[in-house]
């Protein structure tokens, strides 16, 4: 998990400070996704501009308030980025 973690950091170097946070948090649905369906292609999706800057919107929204998250999906991976931003602040310190 911590070989993703420093995956997901590098990338999100490469992205504007106001959209690292939304960013990080499609990195890893898009992880989910991909572990649980084998068949899909990512890097398709993520090479999309249309595709990016509205799932970045999205992300951001869920950010804002993660209370009205009610997919399961979505759950694991708020509970995955709360786990990285942890992880991020101890890297630090």
């Amino acid at each position: 998990m911590y070989k993703m973690f420093e995956q997901v950091a590098e990338s999100s170097k490469q992205v504007p400070k106001q959209k690292r946070r939304s960013f990080i948090l499609l990195m890893f649905k898009e992880s989910m996704i991909s572990a649980k369906n084998k068949k899909s292609n990512p890097q398709s999706r993520m090479n999309n501009p249309k595709f990016l800057e509205a799932q970045l919107i999205q992300m951001g929204s869920i950010l804002k308030d993660p209370s009205k998250v009610t997919d399961k999906k979505m759950k694991q991976v708020l509970r995955m980025y709360d786990t990285y931003i942890q992880w991020e602040k101890s890297k630090l310190n």
